[in-house]
């Protein structure tokens, strides 16, 4: 959703993770390759929208000075209960945790943090529920954000997707001051301002849970803080 109001800027160059220009198996591609689309963009912007290779954000920021990194993540309850995402994490949990620290979109920090795989290796994916497994995905992929200090860093920006449908213009005023880009309405148009559906509690263990309500907390105070501090009680300037 993000991606999508910032393609219809004529600043932005977006590559969604199916660009094959960009991406094999939703994978990015070398970052040799990436420099070039890079310097033969007409763009100011050139977007990337990373899902298996989030936890390559400081090495991508190491190599291309000046780049900005929008972290965006899902509450837990929207992200667990979504049924084709849900499916899919629940069989990358179960393929990975005997094997790690092998498999695609769970490697990353987590398989040099003997405290995250221990954690995953702790269950029987056997008797685990598709929701818990879910939950697993969604604890261990958030919880690089901080594991790589990014909540540190004044050239990455944390997005809640929950928050951005309930105040489109506050949040997206937000990332606007964030990239030094001037705020129009059109990059919204595609939001219809809602609260999420209430969902009945998800069948999820207790630890895995615990966990997540744990990290939740801390997303969101600093996601809200971020937007605080680009916007507090200032009106959104637009174009």
């Amino acid at each position: 959703m993000l991606a999508h109001g910032f393609d219809e800027a004529p600043e932005f160059q977006v590559y969604n993770e199916g660009n094959a220009r960009a991406f094999c198996n939703f994978r990015l591609r070398p970052l040799t390759t990436i420099e070039s689309l890079i310097e033969r963009s007409w763009a100011e912007f050139v977007l990337f929208k990373l899902l298996c290779d989030s936890h390559r954000v400081p090495e991508l920021l190491e190599r291309f000075r000046g780049g900005r990194v929008i972290w965006a993540y899902r509450a837990l309850s929207t992200a667990a209960s979504a049924q084709p995402w849900r499916s899919s994490a629940a069989r990358t949990c179960a393929c990975c945790a005997p094997m790690l620290p092998a498999g695609t979109r769970m490697r990353g920090r987590c398989r040099d943090n003997p405290w995250s795989i221990d954690f995953i290796r702790s269950f029987d994916f056997g008797r685990l529920s598709a929701e818990s497994a879910a939950a697993l995905f969604w604890y261990v992929r958030n919880s690089l954000y901080f594991e790589m200090a990014l909540d540190r860093r004044e050239d990455t920006m944390l997005a809640s997707y929950d928050q951005l449908l309930a105040k489109p213009e506050r949040v997206a005023g937000a990332l606007c001051a964030f990239l030094s880009l001037d705020y129009r309405e059109a990059l919204i148009a595609h939001i219809k301002p809602r609260r999420p559906a209430w969902k009945a509690p998800l069948a999820i263990d207790d630890r895995i849970r615990g966990r997540c309500a744990e990290l939740q907390r801390r997303l969101d105070e600093v996601s809200l803080a971020h937007t605080s501090r680009l916007i507090g009680n200032r009106s959104i300037p637009r174009t």
